[in-house]
C-alpha cells in the first residue's frame, strides 16, 4: 500500500514518475488507457472522471465538496430588483438556480442569466436616473434663460435711460 502522500507537490511528482514509467514502457494497452483517462478528466471535469484517474494511479484523494455554494450577493441582487411585473419569473430562476446541480451546466447558465439581468436592470435604473438629472437640468437651463431674458430686458432699460440722461444733459446750455 502506498505510504500518505503529505502535500500536492508530492502527489504531483508521484503521478508524473508513473506517467513518465508508462510512456517509457512502450505498452500501448496502458498507453491508451492512460490517454483516455487523461483525455476524460480534461474534457469532463467531473469527480467521477478525477476519480478514476487517481485509482489508475493509485494516488490517495478526497472528493470535491459538493459544490460552491451560489452567489448569495447575485441573489440579494436579482431580490432588490424583484417587481409585480417580473416576479414570478424571477422566482423561478431563483428557484431553479438555487436547487441546480453545482458545476451544471444549468447552473452556470441560471447565474449568467440572472447576472444578465442584474446588469441590465442596473443600466436601466442608471438611464432612469440620468433622465431625471436631464428634466432638472432642462428645467433649471430654461429657468436660467427667462432669468437671463429679464437681465438683458433690464440693461436695455438701463442702456436706453443713460443715453436719455445723456441726451438731456447735452440739451442743457
Amino acid at each position: 500500500m502506498n505510504e500518505p502522500i503529505d502535500s500536492q507537490a508530492e502527489q504531483a511528482e508521484l503521478g508524473h514518475n508513473d506517467i513518465h514509467a508508462i510512456y517509457a514502457s512502450g505498452n500501448e494497452t496502458v498507453i491508451n488507457r492512460v490517454n483516455k483517462l487523461l483525455i476524460n478528466a480534461l474534457c469532463q471535469a467531473d469527480d467521477d472522471s478525477r476519480l478514476a484517474l487517481s485509482q489508475f494511479f493509485d494516488v490517495p484523494t478526497t472528493r470535491r465538496a459538493a459544490g460552491p455554494e451560489v452567489d448569495r450577493v447575485l441573489i440579494s441582487q436579482v431580490r432588490l430588483l424583484i417587481n409585480g411585473a417580473n416576479a414570478n419569473q424571477m422566482q423561478t430562476w431563483l428557484s431553479s438556480y438555487e436547487t441546480s446541480p453545482a458545476y451544471s451546466s444549468q447552473r452556470s447558465a441560471l447565474e449568467k442569466l440572472l447576472r444578465a439581468f442584474v446588469m441590465s436592470r442596473s443600466q436601466i435604473e442608471e438611464l432612469r436616473g440620468n433622465i431625471v438629472e436631464s428634466r432638472t437640468l432642462r428645467t433649471e437651463l430654461s429657468s436660467n434663460r427667462e432669468e437671463l431674458k429679464l437681465i438683458r430686458e433690464d440693461m436695455r432699460n438701463k442702456v436706453r435711460e443713460l443715453r436719455e440722461r445723456v441726451a438731456s444733459k447735452q440739451r442743457l446750455p
